[in-house]
């Protein structure tokens, strides 16, 4: 007997004979195809296992509709009532639902029993395996609203009050006219009170949707910091009849992009994200509420404030504990469309399901608030994938998806796979053919940009690698403009950086080198006592002022890159290290992260600073300094990011910051200064000396609206000032 939710495969045991691929990475630089052991954890999560359950429904009437809705069955779902098939869904991550009332029989016992089969080579992570999400039996009377069948949408969010539109649709027995329905609403506050209420009847011609309008006066927004959440109790009654109950959850906020990014009830807020697969590390894919929830405390103890599903539809537990503790959600679909990156994977199914798929994801989430943004694909250029599309394949689904998309529900923000890196052979080619064929349903594209010192010229030209990304910005935003300019558009499409650091790629190289060396001298025991350390990557001194550098850069371009994530956070190409049954430390590119993380907000500005320039083989001359301000006016507090990228000299500035909005020179003061720097650039941070690097104290000054200090060489610093009288 087991408990479902359940993760068969966490169990173990190891080995480095599960699931061993057959494939070529060249992202990685691998040129032919060799065997990959442990891409997806060395878990046993291939196979086929069935579950059983019988069960009786109380009071059961053939009258009664009743449903079974998966959150999730992994994967390649076969459901049978009474050994009979009923139904099949075979993205593992994707919700499903359907009526099962023609195959009961009152007082008769149910079997239910779910055939789940895993392939080989179906997954580039470990995806866990079976009913690893709950299953819920749904018993309503022949008139009811079904499953996901509301809509809330706040088409007008004030200060003074809120405009809330509720669409929900019935299902009701053939022989019934419609004028026998009626819905009454009753909308509750956060504190459970009742702000507005309404009495509909349906028409005729409403075709069974009630539609219903509401104003709440004074509403208390949804947002990061308070995600105030309302519900819509809705009962729809028969002739007079109560036939069903049913309770949305919303919360009422406005999201918008302008000249200053996105707008959250029309403030501007930063995206400080990260990419999050769905597994919960050694508890496996099996769906935990509390592990859930202490991943998003931990998350916005670091600063974060949003997440994007890597790269699969979210478990109903993370949207609805995003949407109490305040965390934005970009919705990811899928890893493949019609290109396969793995032998079994989701192309084989792309053309029969992916509007099946998109049409459940988005109508489960629709409502909540959370959900900002819906991403439609991870990673589509590649040409590591085993049959990757070309620019106008890819150009044509993105077109179809996004249309299909925006049918099944209006005002969706949605992101296109751009280029993985600008260094893929189709890079500007590839933006330019697919922004310009899907236009018209797009607002996004991602990109993709990873730096590491070996992989540049020298170390001065490494600490200059954030003109290579303003260059990739450069591009992609030509490239979006001219899509605009062949439709005469109305809209900019905006780019999101869901990838982006430093990244010493030819590490992950040699050690998969090393490890499949061993393996194939039967070095490795089997079962694996675990998996080996891979892509722990140890960042330097150097790095930190690197990743400062392309933070710095990302804020300037603040009015087209409106989207950038941290995709991992802890251990892989990350900022915080641990070791097993040992300490957890920051890395040294945690510092820049975290401080604007937790303080870059408002409106961003460029400073004019007169710098020397240094010379670099790659990009010619360059500044030594780089710098951007952030600026609250309402707070009048701002923070000024600054890196010394000369590998040789030190510099001194003088940031003039009087012409800042609503900022009063005379009432300028150095709130915190600090620095990061180290006479040895390769130092690093490690469980012995986890605070070899760190910022220390930065001697500032701030006089007649000008703040002034050195920098060393090689250095990043952070100075956070207000204009705030003393009074405020």
């Amino acid at each position: 007997q087991v408990s479902v939710p359940h993760d068969w495969a966490i169990y173990g045991p190891f080995s480095s004979r599960n699931d061993r691929q057959h494939v070529a990475i060249t992202q990685d630089g691998q040129t032919a195809p060799t065997e990959h052991a442990g891409r997806t954890g060395g878990l046993p999560f291939v196979g086929v296992g069935w579950y059983r359950i019988k069960f009786n429904i109380p009071d059961h009437t053939p009258d009664k509709r009743v449903s079974l809705l998966f959150d999730g069955a992994m994967s390649n779902a076969r459901v049978y009532i009474n050994g009979q098939e009923v139904a099949c869904w075979p993205n593992g991550y994707n919700s499903f639902h359907f009526d099962i009332s023609p195959f009961i029989r009152p007082g008769k016992e149910i079997t239910l029993a779910v055939r789940l089969e895993n392939l080989p080579e179906s997954s580039r992570w470990y995806p866990g395996a079976g009913l690893y999400r709950n299953v819920h039996v749904i018993v309503t009377q022949e008139a009811h609203i079904p499953v996901w069948g509301t809509r809330i949408n706040t088409p007008v969010v004030k200060k003074e009050f809120a405009r809330i539109h509720l669409q929900s649709q019935i299902i009701k027995p053939a022989t019934q006219k419609p004028e026998a329905y009626q819905l009454v609403t009753t909308i509750h506050d956060p504190a459970g009170m009742t702000v507005a209420t309404r009495t509909d009847k349906l028409t005729l011609y409403d075709d069974d949707t009630f539609k219903q309008d509401f104003i709440i006066p004074s509403p208390q927004c949804w947002d990061t910091e308070n995600p105030a959440l309302y519900t819509a109790t809705s009962e729809l009654f028969e002739n007079g009849m109560l036939k069903d109950i049913y309770t949305t959850r919303f919360g009422i906020r406005s999201l918008a992009w302008g000249n200053q990014g996105f707008l959250l009830n029309e403030k501007p807020v930063k995206f400080k994200g990260v990419c999050n697969h769905h597994d919960l590390g050694p508890l496996g894919a099996a769906v935990n509420d509390a592990a859930i929830r202490r991943q998003i405390r931990l998350l916005k103890d670091m600063g974060c404030n949003a997440i994007r599903t890597s790269h699969n539809m979210p478990a109903p537990e993370l949207v609805n504990a995003c949407d109490e503790m305040g965390m934005m959600l970009v919705a990811e679909s899928f890893d493949e469309w019609q290109a396969a990156k793995c032998q079994n994977g989701y192309h084989l199914y792309f053309n029969e399901w992916v509007e099946k798929d998109l049409v459940n994801l988005i109508r489960h989430y629709r409502n909540n608030p959370s959900i900002v943004m819906w991403c439609i694909g991870n990673e589509m250029d590649g040409p590591w994938q085993v049959g990757h599309m070309t620019p106008e394949e890819y150009a044509l689904a993105v077109d179809k998806v996004a249309h299909a998309m925006k049918l099944a529900e209006s005002g969706l923000e949605l992101v296109a796979c751009g280029s993985s890196s600008a260094h893929t052979p189709t890079f500007g080619t590839w933006e330019r053919t697919v922004l310009t064929r899907a236009y018209d349903n797009l607002d996004f594209v991602s990109c993709h940009a990873y730096y590491y010192e070996r992989g540049a010229k020298s170390l001065q030209d490494y600490l200059a690698s954030s003109e290579d990304m303003t260059g990739f910005i450069a591009t992609v935003a030509d490239c979006a403009d001219a899509a605009k300019a062949a439709h005469n558009g109305d809209h900019d499409i905006a780019l999101s950086f869901d990838e982006w650091g430093v990244w010493y790629s030819d590490v992950w190289n040699q050690q998969e080198a090393e490890w499949k060396a061993a393996a194939s001298e039967g070095l490795h025991p089997e079962p694996w006592p675990k998996a080996p350390h891979l892509l722990e990557d140890i960042y330097s001194a150097a790095d930190a002022v690197v990743e400062g550098s392309l933070m710095i850069t990302l804020l300037k371009h603040c009015d087209r890159v409106r989207s950038a994530s941290r995709a991992q956070l802890v251990n892989v190409i990350a900022p915080i290290m641990a070791e097993e049954q040992g300490p957890a430390w920051r890395q040294t590119v945690f510092y820049p992260f975290a401080e604007a993380a937790h303080h870059a907000k408002g409106t961003v500005y460029v400073p004019a600073i007169d710098a020397p320039r240094v010379h670099t083989e790659a990009y010619g001359d360059v500044d030594a300094v780089e710098a951007v301000v952030t600026w609250d006016e309402h707070t009048r507090e701002g923070l000024l990011l600054v890196v010394n990228r000369d590998a040789e000299a030190a510099h001194t500035l003088s940031v003039n910051l009087s012409g800042l909005p609503q900022a009063d020179a005379a009432d300028m003061r150095i709130t915190h200064a600090m620095m990061l720097h180290d006479d040895d650039p390769h130092r690093q941070n490690t469980a012995e000396q986890p605070d070899a690097v760190v910022p220390v104290p930065l001697d500032a000054n701030a006089a007649d609206g000008r703040v002034s200090f050195a920098l060393p060489p090689i250095s990043w610093a952070a100075v956070r000032f207000s204009a705030a009288p003393d009074s405020l």
